[in-house]
């Protein structure tokens, strides 16, 4: 608690099982990783900058309350790990699953002005929450979902892009793919997606697309994927709900 930690050659806090990480400066592991946990314990409070890899979180971990920014990657995890109220910003990437299938928790962090996307999704399988998160992006895409994942389920989450894509999903991610109850903030050159190698300006454009079963008046939309047809339909989401 409460160290200064820097300049390491690989790593610069290295915990297994159930150890809590916390309160710590950490910065300046280029080639290497802020705070990494193989397996559990709690990483929680702490301010992470200039790593190429900020947090990287695997097993049972969970990277909560963190303050994150300035590394080639914010918040990295994979397994049934959680990233759970952390403030993610200016990295390239700011959360990214990674390795072997994430089947954990992404929720209630706020992720912004990172340079290449906000949330990248690989290698998803069931049991995933990707839910009420923040993520807000100049040029960068918010969310996507890529390499093989299937079961993304997408809810809750606050989605703001001025000239990247809001989701983007890869074709061979689609399987199974959720998104509900999220709402849009798209401004400039920014569109609301990509999926099936398809790209969409706006919402009602996807509306107009692929169709509704769910609009109601005076609401507004999220996209969602029809479980009944396997195509992306429209649900609803108050417009003050977040």
């Amino acid at each position: 608690m409460n160290n200064r930690v820097f300049d390491n050659r690989d790593v610069g806090i290295r915990l297994q099982n159930n150890v809590l990480v916390e309160g710590n400066t950490v910065y300046g592991q280029r080639d290497g990783t802020g705070i990494e946990s193989f397996d559990a314990g709690i990483i929680r409070g702490n301010t992470v900058r200039n790593n190429r890899v900020g947090i990287s979180a695997g097993g049972d971990a969970r990277a909560e309350s963190n303050r994150v920014f300035q590394n080639e990657v914010g918040v990295q995890v994979n397994r049934d790990a959680e990233a759970v109220g952390n403030r993610v910003y200016a990295n390239d990437t700011g959360v990214r699953t990674f390795d072997s299938s994430f089947r954990g928790r992404i929720a209630q962090n706020l992720i912004y002005d990172n340079a290449v996307v906000g949330i990248e999704l690989s290698n998803l399988t069931v049991g995933n929450h990707i839910e009420n998160n923040t993520v807000s992006a100049s040029s960068a895409d918010a969310i996507r979902v890529n390499t093989a994942s299937s079961d993304a389920l997408l809810r809750n989450n606050i989605l703001q892009v001025d000239a990247g894509r809001a989701i983007v999903v890869d074709a061979d991610s689609q399987q199974g793919f959720v998104s509900d109850y999220n709402l849009f903030n798209i401004t400039g050159g920014g569109k609301v997606g990509s999926f099936n190698n398809a790209e969409y300006v706006t919402l009602f454009g996807l509306v107009h697309r692929v169709g509704s079963r769910h609009k109601q008046r005076g609401r507004r939309p999220a996209i969602r994927r029809s479980q009944r047809h396997g195509r992306l339909g429209v649900a609803t989401a108050d417009a003050d709900r977040s």
